[in-house]
């Protein structure tokens, strides 16, 4: 497809991915909600780092920055585990919010929608 107002080619690919990422998501969800209760924050960690890999595509320079944040205050806990509990805590909420602001997450029909 060509767009002759910005002389660019526009690719579109032949294979949408959008189920295979959210499935991807689900079980990583699922994987940081298990390793969250057993208390294995190493685990936890890592579940949520590739979760945000899911996202990465579509996030903003602020949402990098705020995702770094996090990654910086978790190096800095001293392995206190209360903290950095909290600190996982606030950092998977943060990539469910970026979630669902991306709509890759749920989302509630509006009445004004239509086509869903």
């Amino acid at each position: 497809m060509n767009d002759s107002s910005s002389g660019a080619n526009q690719q579109l690919s032949k294979f949408d991915s959008t189920i295979a990422v959210l499935i991807r998501i689900d079980e990583l969800l699922k994987d940081a909600h298990r390793h969250s209760r057993k208390g294995d924050m190493l685990n936890w960690n890592f579940d949520l780092d590739r979760f945000y890999t899911e996202l990465s595509d579509d996030a903003t320079p602020e949402d990098y920055k705020k995702f770094n944040d996090f990654n910086n205050q978790i190096s800095k806990s001293g392995g206190n585990k209360a903290r950095l509990y909290n600190i996982l805590f606030e950092k998977e909420l943060f990539i469910r919010k970026l979630q669902k602001k991306q709509g890759k997450g749920i989302g509630y029909k509006n009445e004004d929608d239509e086509g869903m």
